[in-house]
């Protein structure tokens, strides 16, 4: 539906232009110069942009950061580059920066076969930031705040993090039902 109103849309806009010049030609301009029908085709075309593009692309990055497979993860990281080429944002400029640093990186790592590249491919997930989030939030949430400033102790329960999160997560699986966050319902 949305690509026949776009084709709509571009006839319209296209019989305008052709009348306006017609019209400026006879020297009768009756025709507004703007042309009432670009901006509604501007609109659907970053509808169409964002429905076709935008979103499969964040889905497939957000897919594939958490899933095991290296070469599905680089495939989208070129895709998310696109992305945030497209992107004008201010803050985009500086994602886009680092991604093309970190692509830059990993051709080289595999170029050299250094042993960086065996580690992204075996798994991934442990270069997310969304892991060591996941550990500091557990750490912030195990300790009194009257520990916090306290070096020696902060360092003993950061060595206890993944022991106490995995004895809590064991415990209150048969009684709690986790959230599983769905990214996407297609298959890359």
């Amino acid at each position: 539906m949305l690509r026949e109103r776009i084709r709509e849309q571009a006839n319209a806009m296209v019989n305008y232009d052709i009348e306006l010049v017609h019209s400026i030609e006879n020297g009768r301009v009756h025709l507004s110069k703007k042309n009432p029908f670009r901006p509604q085709l501007i609109r659907l075309l970053n509808l169409q942009t964002l429905m076709e593009f935008c979103i499969p692309v964040i889905q497939d990055y957000g897919v594939a950061i958490k899933g095991n497979d290296y070469a599905v993860l680089e495939k989208s990281l070129y895709a998310l580059v696109a992305f945030f080429v497209m992107c004008n944002a201010q803050g985009s400029l500086d994602y886009r920066r680092s991604l093309y640093c970190f692509l830059i990186m990993t051709r080289y790592w595999s170029y050299h076969k250094l042993p960086i590249m065996a580690l992204l491919h075996a798994n991934h997930t442990l270069f997310s930031e969304e892991s060591g989030e996941i550990a500091l939030s557990a750490l912030a949430t195990s300790q009194p705040s009257s520990n916090r400033a306290k070096y020696e102790q902060v360092r003993k329960d950061w060595q206890l993090v993944r022991s106490r999160f995995d004895l809590h997560s064991v415990d209150q699986s048969s009684k709690i039902k986790k959230k599983h966050r769905i990214l996407s319902k297609s298959l890359l």
